[in-house]
């Protein structure tokens, strides 16, 4: 996906969050601990006229660093992204998978969840051959359970004007049965912004990589 960006003239960054990626420590990492790490990110390089993405749980960290450094931001956008209610958590927004998630975390020493494989590719990743999906599997870490349960204060992200955007795919199955689409349940919490279609399912960075940098590049203008 940062390759195509890269082709069509734009320069990509993926930053890593506090207490994800390979053999960090996880146990008692916050979502303000993620906010603080992305936003230091910014600050360390220096980046401005960002255009910010925030995939699934990452529409929090949008909502969560975008009051903080606004004068760095040129546009949000939300790709399959939760935008929650001022004081709702994730967990409050999956009422059909509270029960799960706490049962993963509640199983491990750090309370860290991460869903079962079979779970995983049926809702996340059902638009690929096994081989790749698996790859994709081996390649994730699992999520601090405190991230999940933080009730966010979302009055300074509403209160914003900056231009935002929202990318739906189409096939994205991973929110359960009531809210199997992402959009216009949270898109519609946006106010007014652009909304963008493109096929596949919720993991289409691994299935459509190069689909999706277009659908970025179309949703970072008006």
């Amino acid at each position: 996906m940062v390759r195509r960006l890269t082709e069509l003239g734009h320069k990509g960054y993926a930053p890593t969050m506090a207490g994800h990626g390979p053999d960090v420590e996880r146990a008692g990492i916050t979502h303000q601990d993620c906010v603080a790490s992305l936003i230091q990110y910014i600050e360390a390089r220096d980046l401005r006229d960002v255009i910010l993405v925030g995939h699934s749980s990452g529409g929090n960290l949008l909502c969560g660093a975008a009051p903080l450094i606004a004068d760095r931001l040129q546009r949000l956008i939300f790709w399959s992204a939760f935008v929650l209610n001022d004081g709702e958590s994730t967990l409050d927004a999956n009422a059909d998978s509270r029960v799960l998630l706490e049962q993963l975390a509640s199983q491990t020493p750090d309370r860290t969840v991460m869903l079962p494989w079979e779970i995983w590719r049926e809702a996340f990743m059902h638009d690929s051959g096994e081989e790749a999906a698996r790859l994709a599997y081996s390649l994730l870490t699992p999520e601090p359970m405190a991230v999940f349960e933080a009730k966010l204060d979302q009055k300074a992200f509403f209160k914003l004007n900056i231009p935002r955007s929202y990318i739906v795919c189409r096939q994205d199955g991973a929110l359960p049965s009531g809210e199997t689409v992402w959009y216009p349940h949270y898109g519609n919490r946006l106010g007014k912004h652009k909304r963008v279609e493109m096929d596949g399912s919720h993991e289409v960075c691994f299935t459509r990589p190069v689909e999706l940098a277009e659908a970025i590049i179309e949703a970072s203008t008006d």
